[in-house]
């Protein structure tokens, strides 16, 4: 059996953990990254922003006087370095559990909950700790991990919250709790699972709904999110679609101008569609355009991304890195679309994220005087032009400003002023 540790042995622990701190940082930067890129391609929105950090040496001295820990070597603790994925749903859970099964060499695994008996209620997540699998520390820059390992947890916002909370009033197991508390205390661990468990249910309402929906069976139904994503994917171009799409939005400027039923959306569209297909086939240009070609890109060396790039740099440095490698960007009709070559789609993986994408949108919107929408785009070139097509939003919205004129560039005006 393992002596207990000694004041030299902390010692030591603690000049090992100095030495190794670098390392474990990038480690965790990188996992970070990738996991921000397999979430990204696998269309899982997080709930908040992904947390990483490198445990302090102070949390690290008071675990192991805690937990009475016998470590040989500071490597030896798995939670050196910790993620956690908090997310919207239940099946995002599972999603998010897949991909860390396929993309991580997994050293263990466990639910939490599986701890406390039917009646109990308490700490819910799962918990991973994970090593970089072989095939990723054949990458140069990845070798130095080969012997790190993280913890990542993975929950719900509805199990984090009640995570968060129970820590602060340490109230992780239901012993812990006063008698007089107890009967409140089961009342919100109950309302909290309630709330992921009728998420769940709203989510397959939602999918029976849609998949039940026929947009020209469905002319006097009142126009909804749902119906009107129905409706644009059958009447508008695919490769226009962006997962993003703003329909609420979108639905707002409709009901605005009394477009509200699957037959007017219909008629505005059978209306404009061809034109608005014509003028969205223009290509654009990045860096520069044969003679004579119209574009409606805007160049790299544009003021307007340089500030933009400046802006971004105070706050996010890796984000102004991934603008370095920009093919081309777009701007029009409320929308700004950041475009890169399939070569550099890691940066674009990098950029589209929901914390990456704010940063963007607040420094766009900063230095464009406007509130805007901000995409991202991977394109391949042709003869050095960039196609950026307008979203699906874009095409609608461009099909109001032609049909209203004045009417639709007053009402944009306002709604602009209004918004913070």
């Amino acid at each position: 059996m393992l002596r207990e540790l000694s004041t030299t042995d902390l010692d030591n622990l603690r000049k090992e953990y100095d030495a190794v701190r670098e390392v474990a940082s990038r480690f965790c930067e990188t996992l970070a990254q990738q996991s921000q890129g397999l979430l990204s391609a696998k269309s899982i929105s997080l709930g908040v922003p992904l947390e990483s950090r490198v445990k302090g040496w102070d949390s690290i001295a008071e675990k192991i006087e805690r937990a009475s820990l016998k470590l040989k070597g500071i490597k030896q603790l798995n939670d050196l370095v910790g993620l956690r994925f908090i997310l919207l749903f239940r099946r995002d859970v599972r999603k998010v559990c897949e991909l860390i099964s396929t993309n991580f060499t997994v050293v263990s695994q466990e639910d939490t909950s599986q701890r406390l008996a039917e009646t109990e209620f308490g700490y819910q997540s799962l918990h991973y700790i994970i090593k970089l699998p072989q095939d990723w520390l054949s990458v140069p820059t990845f070798r130095e991990f080969a012997d790190l390992q993280a913890e990542i947890q993975v929950r719900t916002l509805a199990q984090h919250i009640w995570a968060a909370s129970s820590h602060i009033l340490q109230y992780k197991r239901e012993l812990s709790v006063p008698s007089p508390v107890r009967r409140s205390i089961c009342r919100v661990s109950a309302l909290l699972e309630t709330v992921d468990l009728e998420f769940e249910r709203v989510l397959d309402e939602r999918e029976s709904y849609i998949s039940g929906l026929h947009a020209d069976k469905s002319d006097d139904e009142p126009l909804n999110v749902d119906l009107l994503a129905k409706i644009l994917d059958e009447q508008l171009p695919e490769e226009n679609k962006i997962e993003a799409e703003a329909y609420s939005e979108l639905l707002e400027d409709l009901h605005h101008f009394h477009i509200d039923s699957p037959r007017r959306l219909t008629e505005l569209i059978g209306k404009h569609l061809e034109d608005t297909l014509a003028a969205d086939t223009e290509p654009i240009n990045g860096r520069s355009a044969p003679e004579g070609t119209k574009t409606r890109g805007a160049s790299l060396t544009d003021p307007r991304l340089t500030a933009i790039k400046e802006r971004v740099f105070q706050s996010k440095k890796l984000l102004s890195v991934c603008l370095d490698h920009l093919a081309a960007w777009h701007l029009g009709e409320g929308e700004v679309v950041f475009v890169y070559e399939s070569k550099a789609g890691f940066f674009a993986d990098l950029v589209n994220t929901r914390e990456q994408l704010e940063t963007l949108r607040a420094a766009c919107a900063q230095t464009l005087g406007t509130p805007v929408r901000v995409h991202v785009k991977v394109e391949d070139t042709k003869e050095g032009i960039w196609k950026v097509p307008w979203t699906h939003a874009g095409l609608v919205r461009h099909m109001l400003s032609v049909e209203f004129g004045d009417e639709w560039r007053s009402y944009r005006r306002s709604r602009q002023a209004r918004k913070p």
